[in-house]
């Protein structure tokens, strides 16, 4: 707690009590007099001033920690308005195919529907929920970079210890982070990125494709970066083509115990 301020209250209380303990001419003790009351009003003032900023301070504090709940919030409304308008969206394709009694085309799209589904599923399953939460709502809230994510195999993080969770979550976050930041304008063209993770027998294996308009010079720096900053031991990265419209990529994560290959 900020310190009260004391020093007025007693200067006004000593000018008060030298008043009436000794004769003093008139014009001093109206002195006196006027400098108690001065000092009393400072410190009045300085504890209401304090008081005000305490209670700033708390409500600063109460509106910073309900900023993350209310932006997690905000993304999830988000999420759920995309998710109702894509579903929306594949209704009236399947509408318009029944329309047109296109029953072939409706039986692919419902497959198509489905594999997305599916893909979806795989990605809750990671288990890891700050990756799965990104890796979920991320076509949601950006729309510079469309993901698209490939698990040819079943996969949960869960089985690694968490050091290893938390080095893979950085890993894919950092490598699409990446991406989006330095994908550039495509003349209303989609700029893609696939991710394709895969559980080798002693390592995870991450390749990515990127299609669409890049910083090319700056977007490899970063990578190089990113890898660099996990240390020597904590995995690396192949480097693929890469230009301006394409990049492929593979990386390395080993893991701290030796894992089934899933199929």
């Amino acid at each position: 707690m900020k310190r009260m301020p004391f020093l007025p209250f007693l200067i006004s209380g000593f000018c008060t009590l030298m008043i009436p303990l000794q004769p003093l001419p008139s014009f001093v003790g109206v002195g006196l007099s006027f400098v108690s009351v001065l000092f009393l009003s400072l410190g009045l003032i300085q504890m209401w001033r304090l008081r005000r900023q305490e209670s700033n301070d708390s409500q600063e504090k109460i509106k910073a920690e309900r900023e993350p709940a209310s932006r997690e919030l905000e993304s999830f409304l988000l999420c759920m308005s995309h998710q109702r308008h894509d579903w929306l969206n594949h209704l009236q394709v399947l509408l318009g195919y029944l329309k047109l009694q296109r029953y072939d085309f409706c039986e692919e799209y419902i497959k198509k529907v489905t594999d997305i589904a599916n893909k979806e599923s795989q990605i809750s399953h990671l288990g890891y929920q700050p990756l799965v939460m990104y890796l979920l709502t991320f076509n949601a809230l950006h729309k510079e970079l469309t993901l698209e994510v490939e698990l040819p195999g079943a996969l949960s993080l869960t089985e690694f210890p968490v050091e290893d969770q938390e080095r893979i979550y950085t890993l894919i976050t950092g490598i699409i982070e990446i991406y989006r930041s330095y994908a550039l304008d495509n003349q209303g063209d989609p700029n893609v990125f696939v991710l394709h993770i895969q559980m080798l027998e002693e390592s995870l294996y991450i390749s990515s494709e990127y299609e669409g308009n890049l910083d090319e010079e700056n977007s490899l720096s970063a990578l190089h970066t990113l890898v660099k900053n996990l240390g020597n031991g904590e995995g690396f990265f192949v480097e693929g083509l890469h230009n301006n419209s394409e990049s492929i990529m593979e990386f390395y994560v080993p893991l701290s115990v030796k894992t089934k290959v899933m199929k």
